[in-house]
């Protein structure tokens, strides 16, 4: 959904895809903690999309930590009218922002 959000001419939001071409359950941790610290440092905030499953993620708790820690705002983002009955540890506890995606310019 971001990707096809960011070809959007009509889009007042841009994204930069920086996906790490890594496996996310690889056993290069670090090499994964260091390329997504690299992606988070280029830019001026974090989107993070939950759904039902996103709380089952380690790695969301941490990108969003390392995120905070970097100093830059984080936005929790969701499809529909609600957002999911269980979302990660790091949103809740850090009280970030949980928005619909249409709503997301809002907020950015």
């Amino acid at each position: 959904m971001l990707r096809g959000h960011a070809k959007n001419p009509n889009s007042d939001i841009e994204f930069i895809d920086h996906s790490v071409k890594e496996s996310i359950n690889s056993k290069r941790a670090e090499y994964i903690k260091q390329k997504i610290t690299e992606r988070i440092n280029r830019c001026s905030q974090t989107v993070v999309y939950v759904s039902e499953n996103t709380h089952k993620s380690h790695w969301v708790n941490w990108e969003v930590q390392k995120s905070l820690e970097l100093g830059k705002k984080v936005i929790a983002v969701h499809k529909g009218d609600k957002p999911p009955a269980k979302l990660p540890e790091s949103i809740t506890k850090n009280k970030i922002n949980v928005v619909t995606w249409k709503d997301l310019s809002k907020h950015c």
